[in-house]
């Protein structure tokens, strides 16, 4: 949904493949990057085309030493999902080859 939005407004980006360290789920990185002038259409963008989700998850056990036995599974915990992450920062330099 979100890649479509920006690729029908003309903004190029490149798709990162990540993982979240406390659930490890897959999540998507986008670099997006524009001028100034830009950059409150893009986050209209994003805004309007991620929405965050809750649901009930069972952690990832601790890892145990070897010969240790495991421990139980870990109650299931109520955990946010989706929406985004907006950084904004300036580019000192940028070129393309």
């Amino acid at each position: 949904r979100l890649t479509d939005a920006l690729t029908e407004k003309g903004y190029k980006f490149t798709r990162i493949g990540t993982t979240s360290g406390l659930s490890r789920i897959s999540n998507v990185t986008l670099l997006v990057g524009v001028e100034s002038a830009q950059v409150e259409e893009v986050v209209e963008i994003i805004r309007a085309n991620c929405r965050s989700r809750t649901q009930l998850v069972s952690p990832p056990p601790p890892e145990r030493p070897r010969g240790f036995p495991p421990l139980p599974p870990v109650e299931k915990r109520e955990m946010e999902f989706g929406g985004a992450v907006i950084f904004v920062l300036d580019v000192k330099r940028f070129e393309r080859l």
